[in-house]
């Protein structure tokens, strides 16, 4: 059992987490250990759960725990603001109508593109993209519905690359920038920089830059 555990790493951050002494469940490993150990890789580096695991000295142990700890803290505070722009700028456009959601968030951290998107499926239950700036272009992550083939959709996209999670109905994208959306059309002739289309048979994409 985990609260048995011998590593001092996985001691440490049960320790900084209130965990010490409790009995450990499927939700501290999903919900509390799991994203301390993953908010590395996401806001910072992998190597530094890395650390913290292979590291036998227990204080240098705590030290490494509460840091990760401060990044998955800081991981959440930025996953709301980005959830609560996200809802903004849908409940403020004519995107709330459409039948898939693009949002467009430019300063969004990109590794928190896809629980953003997860979050918005949730609350609009229908399939969202949420779309960020990256190094290399304008990068985005997609939740769907078993409905919606999201993989061909993006597929179809010139300059469009897609990866897929099909057991969860992830996705993944990076096109290219203009004018502040994707640009590219898909095969029924709409743009895609967007997830409804008007009356011309072009989608929208609402975005904060």
């Amino acid at each position: 059992m985990l609260q048995h555990t011998e590593n001092p790493g996985l001691r440490a951050l049960l320790e900084v987490n209130g965990l010490k002494d409790a009995r450990i469940t499927a939700y501290h490993i999903g919900f509390v250990i799991g994203p301390c150990i993953n908010a590395g890789g996401r806001l910072d580096t992998a190597k530094r759960a890395l650390s913290l695991l292979l590291e036998e000295n227990k204080e240098e142990a705590l030290r490494l725990a509460g840091e990760l700890k401060a990044l998955n803290e800081e991981r959440k505070s930025m996953t709301l603001a980005g959830l609560e722009k996200a809802v903004q700028l849908v409940e403020e456009s004519d995107l709330k109508g459409d039948k898939v959601l693009v949002v467009y968030l430019a300063k969004c951290h990109e590794s928190l593109a896809g629980i953003i998107a997860g979050r918005l499926r949730e609350r609009y239950h229908r399939p969202v993209f949420v779309l960020t700036d990256g190094e290399e272009g304008v990068k985005g992550s997609g939740r769907s519905i078993e409905a919606y083939p999201c993989l061909r959709s993006c597929a179809s996209v010139p300059g469009c690359l897609a990866n897929s999670r099909p057991s969860d109905g992830s996705r993944s994208l990076t096109a290219q920038r203009k004018c502040g959306t994707v640009s590219g059309k898909d095969q029924s002739g709409g743009r895609a920089d967007g997830g409804g289309s008007d009356s011309k048979g072009y989608h929208r994409c609402a975005y904060a830059h």
